[in-house]
Parts: structure tokens; C-alpha cells; sequence
């Protein structure tokens, strides 16, 4: 998956100090069918950012708990 990215601000490597890691999940049930979200006029994967105490795995557990009850 490709991501653009708009530097409106004209930020320069040094004065970016954040790293933000999201996680995304693909979930298919026995029918085939996609589970999607939609939010901001668009859809997504359930998923979101990892906490700094989790790893990847558990934080898609959460995200997915918390964005579909599944």
C-alpha cells in the first residue's frame, strides 16, 4: 500500500520528533465478506496507533476489540 504525504508546513527531517506506529487488520469471515469502518468520509481496516507498552499484536487486539466488539 502506497501512502503520499503532504509536507505543508515544510518540515525538514531534524524538526520531525515523533514517530507514530498504527497497526491494521484485514478480517474476513467464512462468507468472504470485509470488515470495514468508515469515518471521515472514507473506509478503513480496523487498527490504530500502538501504545508504548504494547506490541503489535495486542495492540491490534485492542483496536479491533474497541472499533468492532469482535
Amino acid at each position: 500500500m502506497k501512502e503520499i504525504l503532504y509536507n505543508y508546513d515544510n518540515l525538514t527531517s531534524e524538526e520531525i520528533d515523533e514517530v507514530v506506529v498504527r497497526t491494521k487488520g484485514l478480517i474476513v469471515n467464512s462468507k468472504n465478506d470485509i470488515t470495514l469502518g468508515y469515518s471521515n468520509k472514507t473506509y478503513q481496516f480496523p487498527g490504530g496507533h500502538l501504545e508504548q507498552t504494547e506490541t503489535l499484536q495486542e495492540c491490534l487486539k485492542r483496536e479491533v476489540l474497541e472499533e468492532t466488539g469482535i
